[in-house]
Parts: C-alpha cells; sequence; structure tokens
C-alpha cells in the first residue's frame, strides 16, 4: 500500500472518528472502532471458512510488491490475536 493511500485511510478514519492519534504517533481504535471490531468479528469468521473451502492453499491475499501485512480483525496493536468471549 502506498504512503498517500495509507494517510488516506488513516485521515478517514480518524475523521469518522473510528481511530485517534495517540502522542508518541501510533494509532488506536475508539470505543467506536472497538465496537465495530466486535460486531465485524463474526463476518470475518465466516469469510475465513469460505475462503478455506474456495481457495484451500489459503492464499494469503498479498503479493510480491507489497510489504504490507493482512491483518486479521481480532488482531490487537502487538500481533497477538485478541480472545474475547463475547463472540
Amino acid at each position: 500500500m502506498s504512503s498517500s493511500v495509507m494517510r488516506q485511510r488513516l485521515t478517514e478514519l480518524l475523521d469518522a472518528q473510528v481511530i485517534h492519534q495517540l502522542p508518541d504517533s501510533r494509532y488506536e481504535l475508539t470505543p467506536l472502532g472497538q465496537e465495530a471490531r466486535h460486531a465485524l468479528n463474526p463476518l470475518a469468521r465466516w469469510a475465513e471458512r469460505w475462503a478455506a473451502t474456495i481457495d484451500p492453499q489459503g492464499s494469503d491475499h498479498t503479493d510480491d510488491q507489497s510489504a504490507s501485512r493482512v491483518l486479521h480483525p481480532d488482531t490487537v496493536d502487538d500481533g497477538t490475536p485478541e480472545r474475547d468471549s463475547a463472540d
């Protein structure tokens, strides 16, 4: 993802109050963003199950020109899976 696209998406998320910027320049979900993540988790799990059926070899949806990684909605800031018993 180009830096200009990343900047545009961050700006859109900031404007929508889904994320906010911390004093150390990192970004964090707002309560609205947290609620959206919890609402979308079931959809993400459904998509993963069907993607595995459609593409059994498990494409990671990245290409050689992309340095970005695919983030799962259950991933917290440090990259570890978040466990939420409410889902």
